[in-house]
């Protein structure tokens, strides 16, 4: 089944914090593993046409690149979508700068199914601070039982406000979150990126 529309929360729309509480980070900085929660599929959720993407963006024009659900016939089918504005790329992994017409292969590739994690490539590449490329993620697929303790409640409706986009650099890195706009009604989360990494929508458990 896929998620409920919430009515009872409205039109209500969340700035999500790059901080909190509890559970206390790690030294380096960032949240662990074992102290997050992430959205997982429904069972009954449509599988992607293809678990990874590949564009071109180029400097001076708009490119969009979207991981999809069948029959993926419209953006409501949308998992993930990456836009990349025409000004919006501003240098290679090795730092040298893009001049108009100038071009990139970016790569969209969910690496952990079940978390649905996904990682952006090529890592380095940076974007324009005045007008960073663009992520949303939808999670009208996720399962609704957000805690997974087996019973869809109220519990699980107030855990969906607190879902935000996090970002790991490595396997061996902690997550952090990232800044962006939740929007409930519309079962979506998006936010603006300057670089590149995975990423991937949880919240945090309290232990």
């Amino acid at each position: 089944m896929t998620l409920r529309r919430f009515s009872m929360l409205g039109s209500a729309v969340a700035l999500l914090a790059a901080c909190g509480g509890d559970p206390t980070p790690p030294e380096n900085g960032g949240i662990v593993t074992a102290d997050l929660q992430f959205i997982r599929p429904a069972p009954d959720a449509r599988p992607l046409v293809s678990s990874e993407v590949s564009f071109w963006a180029k400097k001076g024009e708009d490119s969009e690149g979207r991981l999809y659900r069948a029959p993926g016939t419209s953006e409501t089918d949308d998992f993930v979508r990456l836009r990349v504005r025409k000004e919006s790329l501003l240098a290679r992994p090795d730092g040298t700068l893009f001049a108009t017409g100038d071009s990139v292969l970016i790569t969209l590739k969910v690496i952990d199914p079940e978390n649905l994690m996904v990682e952006m490539s090529p890592s380095g590449l940076t974007f324009n601070p005045t007008r960073p490329a663009e992520l949303k993620f939808e999670f009208n697929e996720a399962d609704d039982d957000l805690n997974r303790d087996g019973t869809v409640n109220g519990d699980d409706n107030t855990l969906k406000t607190s879902l935000q986009i996090w970002k790991r650099e490595s396997a061996s890195e902690p997550w952090t979150p990232i800044v962006g706009t939740l929007k409930i009604e519309f079962e979506e989360i998006e936010a603006n990126l300057l670089s590149f990494t995975t990423y991937a929508i949880a919240y945090r458990s309290r232990r």
